[in-house]
């Protein structure tokens, strides 16, 4: 019996002594990356996101929050999103900082260590319109509206409930004339179309056929804290002529 009891006290032991060891070895581990440092990680060139073309139309901005971790090397190890106001936005930001070149971080001992640094990419329109009603716009203005470039933090954008297809311009047709248009839309509280401006043109005599089409249409207001709020959005229009 007291063989037994001997035996099961140096199990025990041997098992305590094991864990110690491993809970050591991971702090070790996360100190390597969570160190007291002299210099953090910076890029060593401008970080150039790609911004999505159907985002821009869309009107879609905003600001993604990137976790990075930077080892000894200055490459990215690791990339993790922290916060974002758009998720459509975050993967043009890891790949831009992917491709981006860092400085290591320098302990308090001079040494290059791997370290997380976080990052912020912004998605910003620089493009503003200075549309006027007799200026391939309609609608009514009022002060309560966002303006047509301004960022609106939306978390569920509008959808379409019934889709409007404009009517081909006889003298388009007569020409043989064909192109895209896209139509800015602003959708208010009870999802009607409001106001709509022409964002892009490939001809100005399809311009009207396809704002009278989006001020039909009809949509789901966009949400934000569980109420509709007015929003801008993009409606693309394809005129094309069958044989």
């Amino acid at each position: 019996m007291k063989l037994k009891i001997f035996l099961i006290m140096v199990l025990c032991l041997s098992v305590g002594f094991a864990q110690q060891k491993d809970k050591k070895k991971t702090k070790d581990e996360t100190a390597k990356e969570y160190v007291d440092l002299k210099k953090h990680p910076e890029p060593l060139t401008q970080i150039k996101p790609v911004y999505p073309e159907t985002l821009k139309l869309a009107g879609v901005q905003g600001k993604v929050f990137i976790e990075t971790l930077v080892d000894e090397k200055g490459n990215v190890a690791e990339t993790k999103v922290l916060k974002t106001g758009n998720e459509k936005l975050c993967q043009p930001a890891i790949d831009a900082i992917k491709k981006t070149k860092f400085s290591p971080a320098i302990s308090k001992e001079n040494k290059k260590v791997k370290s997380w640094v976080v990052i912020p990419i912004a998605f910003k329109l620089e493009e503003k319109h200075d549309a006027k009603p007799n200026d391939n716009y309609s609608g009514e203005v009022s002060e309560s509206d966002p303006d047509i470039d301004a960022y609106v933090e939306v978390e569920k954008y509008p959808e379409v409930k019934e889709s409007v297809q404009p009517v081909y311009p006889e003298e388009a047709k007569k020409n043989k004339i064909e192109g895209k248009v896209f139509v800015k839309v602003l959708v208010d509280k009870n999802g009607n179309a409001k106001k709509t401006v022409i964002l892009k043109s490939e001809n100005e005599i399809l311009n009207n056929a396809a704002m009278e089409a989006a001020k039909k249409s009809t949509f789901t207001p966009a949400m934000q804290k569980g109420k509709p709020i007015a929003v801008w959005v993009v409606l693309p229009y394809k005129f094309t002529l069958k044989d």
